[in-house]
């Protein structure tokens, strides 16, 4: 009877054990933060950026959602997503991959950031003084075609939501006087600073497309995004010298949103040439910045430059072209008449080894 006992005791143990599993394993899968610890990390304070999600059909879906069938996400971290698309039986797939980097604050040898100064009213008799700074900060974001093999197929009117979302260490507070409290900055406009589009090919329409152009920010995407929620802070959000909301306007917000849109992207893949195309953004992004953070992002890696994907056909006529000064398509041609040539002549060795064949056996036919 004892050994039952314990047996029975070991299994709701296992059990219990199991279903404890899946729980925490759904509570960190599927409940959002702040509710869910299990979340993000937050890294440097200031500014940071990723992709949110991506629009088809007009309707928003965060990089953690579920896509419309025809859709899926083959990677879904912010900071490198890979979209694919499988609508048309008669196609191949296309497929996108999306990167974007942590925004870097930009400081001139120089030049000082524009100081700010202005009164926010906090009571109907109370103003309070606020004092701050606009800085720069620059964002890189690659945009690129997979090469998957099969017939055409590309991105025609889909849209890539990209957050950008002002963080703070909800723990962390700077002394100023007497007084305690947390540094405050929000995005306030972007301008592409240049733009660089490699092996364009046929679909290679990406907008914005043009060094200068400035990018509309919008409060949201019609959701809340992921990189967003490391914007929610637990304690106060606070400057030391203020006692509520600093923003100079009620319409600014410490997160920002933005759209890339494939108007007419993916690869393009003819019997002699093939085009992946790769479009390289460098994005200057302005913030209206409120007292002092603990530490910010002090990387000055370079934003290596992603390269087309070619087949080895590719990687052959490009290597004939630049070796011998050819152009590519004469290269190409001449490489598919090449092998025209060599079907033809193995089809000929085929044909004259069986006429061969049934006249030895006609022959030996006869004899017999």
């Amino acid at each position: 009877m004892r050994g039952r006992r314990v047996a029975k005791h070991n299994l709701i143990l296992v059990l219990a054990i199991i279903v404890t599993s899946l729980l925490v394993y759904v509570y960190a899968s599927y409940v959002p933060y702040p509710f869910n610890p299990f979340g993000l990390i937050p890294p440097f304070e200031g500014l940071n950026s990723g992709v949110e999600g991506v629009e088809v059909y007009g309707r928003f879906y965060r990089i953690d959602e579920s896509l419309p069938r025809g859709y899926r996400f083959l990677a879904n971290d912010p900071h490198t997503i890979i979209l694919e698309k499988d609508t048309n039986p008669f196609y191949g797939v296309a497929q996108v991959r999306v990167e974007v980097g942590e925004p870097r604050e930009v400081k001139g040898w120089f030049t000082q950031p524009q100081r700010i100064h202005y009164w926010v009213k906090v009571d109907e008799d109370e103003f309070v003084e606020v004092e701050g700074e606009v800085v720069e900060y620059e964002l890189h974001v690659t945009v690129s075609a997979i090469n998957v093999f099969g017939a055409d197929e590309w991105f025609n009117g889909e849209k890539i939501w990209i957050s950008l979302t002002s963080l703070t260490w909800n723990r962390a507070y700077q002394k100023q006087g007497a007084d305690y409290g947390q540094a405050w900055e929000a995005p306030l406009a972007a301008v592409i600073e240049s733009f660089e589009l490699r092996d364009g090919g046929e679909h290679y329409k990406i907008e914005p497309s043009l060094a200068g152009r400035w990018i509309t920010l919008y409060d949201s995407p019609s959701q809340v995004g992921t990189v967003s929620d490391l914007g929610i802070s637990v304690g106060k959000d606070l400057n030391s010298t203020l006692a509520g909301d600093p923003a100079p306007d009620t319409r600014i917000k410490r997160t920002a949103y933005f759209p890339l849109t494939l108007a007419d992207f993916g690869v393009t893949d003819h019997l002699v040439q093939m085009n992946a195309p790769v479009a390289d953004y460098v994005i200057k992004v302005y913030a209206l910045r409120i007292g002092k953070f603990t530490y910010t992002n002090p990387d000055n890696t370079p934003w290596g430059k992603r390269q087309p994907e070619q087949d080895w056909l590719d990687q052959f006529t490009d290597f004939m072209s630049k070796t011998f000064g050819i152009p590519a398509a004469i290269i190409g041609w001449g490489i598919v008449g090449v092998i025209l040539f060599l079907l033809f002549t193995l089809a000929m060795i085929i044909v004259v080894a069986v006429a061969v064949r049934l006249g030895v056996g006609v022959k030996g036919g006869g004899r017999t």
